[in-house]
């Protein structure tokens, strides 16, 4: 528990933080709204474009899935070689995952030459230039990539009872001590093991080390951010006033009970509300 108390990423976070900013109470729903925000517009921009061309993918993403299926087999053969960390594994593959799902979205919505320069581009982005706003901006593709996938090749059922159970996970580890023992070991080669959320605004353009070894940061997990855009995708698929509806569920709802009284971020229950509409919305249209 040092290591978790050293980088500010315990329930101890929000006391910290509000220390550091001399009693202001760290309103991480905001940022994770403003995370989510410009994620739906880059949804509707991807849906929009893919609509156009008659929703063809190029074959290019289907051999990088190829390439997560093995690097998948990799990561778990060792986490059951290494019991003592399969958790980490586990997230160690969300964030491979996510870095395909860079070039997968540039493949499927860019000319080859132009989706290898951006992709390319959108992965070192962190490393060239370690910022807050940099690196989720290379995480929010990332995510909204392997979203296109999920929405593209699983049935309604399937993506329904996978969300359910995401929502389940990140409601029950929302406290397990495992963290620990993966953002410490993530915090010594500098990678965030997800988005970094800042607790002002200010913190979007600092730079990474500042803002999660002063505590000024929370890590939010990968698996809702993934399954957000597919949800989002599907949605789309019925309809952009149906999409409306449900940016502006997730978002009122969120903006009132998207943190507790403790200052926790609830950041399983804004992929709740989107289960709930997809789920509502399925079903009226089966």
């Amino acid at each position: 528990m040092a290591v978790v108390n050293e980088i500010g990423q315990t329930s101890n976070n929000a006391n910290k933080v509000r220390s550091a900013t001399s009693g202001a109470k760290p309103l991480w729903k905001w940022s994770y709204l403003i995370y989510l925000a410009v994620q739906w517009l880059i949804v509707a921009l991807v849906y929009h474009l893919l609509s156009s061309n008659g929703f063809v993918v190029s074959s290019a993403v289907y051999w990088l899935v190829a390439g997560m299926g093995m690097l998948a087999i990799a990561l778990m053969t060792l986490g059951m070689l290494k019991k003592n960390i399969s958790y980490i594994w586990w997230e160690a593959l969300l964030i491979g995952f996510v870095f395909c799902g860079i070039w997968m979205l540039c493949l499927s919505v860019l000319p080859v030459w132009s989706a290898v320069i951006v992709a390319g581009l959108a992965t070192l982005l962190p490393y060239l230039s370690p910022r807050v706003l940099l690196h989720d901006f290379s995480f929010l593709i990332g995510t909204i990539g392997m979203g296109l996938f999920i929405a593209i090749r699983f049935p309604f059922s399937v993506l329904l009872i996978g969300s359910i159970g995401v929502v389940i996970y990140e409601y029950l580890r929302q406290n397990q001590i495992q963290m620990a023992t993966l953002i410490s070991e993530a915090y010594k080669v500098g990678l965030p093991p997800g988005i970094l959320l800042p607790a002002s605004m200010s913190g979007w353009f600092k730079s990474i080390d500042e803002v999660w070894k002063a505590g000024e940061g929370m890590i939010v997990g990968l698996l809702p951010l993934i399954l957000l855009p597919a949800i989002s995708l599907r949605v789309l698929h019925y309809g952009w006033p149906i999409f409306v509806a449900m940016f502006a569920m997730i978002t009122l709802s969120g903006a009132v009970w998207g943190q507790d009284s403790k200052l926790h971020l609830r950041s399983w229950f804004f992929l709740a509300i989107a289960v709930a509409f997809y789920a509502l919305t399925g079903l009226v249209n089966l």
